[in-house]
């Protein structure tokens, strides 16, 4: 399947190699330029399709499905990127509890979708995109944290802020453990069907 995904490119690269090959060989054995461009361009258009006919047979659901899952990864690197700017944060923050728990979030990011792509995968992307909404937030806040630890004289009351910001970081990470609970409580049930065959497991015989 991962050589269907790349059938385009893997077609055009096959047809530019025909191209070059069939231009060369064409001037070299002293055919105008204009014809052997023209001849190779015809021979590199229907190189091109037919490997493409061959690499890519998927189906148009799998055609979807590849185009739904780039389309989520995207969206998951986008989401990353934004986890190493909040961990380049926490490395500047003095107050240990609050730079615990950004790493804690980050981790806990990770893990929501490491699970989500494993148990879940059709809601990968609806949820990179949700996770990643807060996360532009999250980033927001810690950023400010990191400026009002180390200029303090210019805001009002600045411990008080701080305290805010660390019990605004907190509840959202109750929420990623929330989802992430929801998630493997879900799944449950087949785990509780699993338990039970195998205890039953002790009252049969193979033969």
């Amino acid at each position: 399947m991962k050589i269907a995904r790349y059938a385009t490119w893997i077609a055009l690269g096959i047809g530019a190699a025909i191209f070059l090959a069939a231009y060369y060989l064409l001037a070299a054995v002293g055919w105008s330029i204009p014809i052997a461009v023209g001849i190779a361009a015809v021979l590199c258009l229907c190189a091109s399709f037919a490997s493409w006919l061959l690499l890519d047979r998927r189906s148009t659901q799998d055609i979807r499905t590849d185009e739904y899952m780039l389309e989520a990864e995207q969206k998951v690197q986008v989401l990353q990127q934004k986890l190493r700017q909040l961990s380049t944060f926490a490395a500047r923050i003095r107050q240990r509890d609050a730079a615990l728990l950004l790493g804690q979030i980050c981790n806990d990011v990770d893990q929501l979708l490491l699970r989500i792509r494993a148990k879940n995968p059709t809601e990968l992307l609806s949820s990179a995109e949700t996770v990643t909404n807060y996360m532009g937030q999250v980033v927001s806040v810690a950023e400010q944290y990191v400026d009002i630890e180390a200029y303090p004289r210019y805001y009002k009351e600045p411990e008080k802020k701080l305290v805010q910001i660390q019990q605004s970081l907190r509840s959202f990470d109750e929420y990623l453990v929330a989802s992430t609970t929801a998630l493997e409580e879900s799944n449950t049930l087949m785990l509780d069907v699993d338990m039970k065959m195998l205890d039953a497991a002790k009252y049969r015989r193979l033969s």
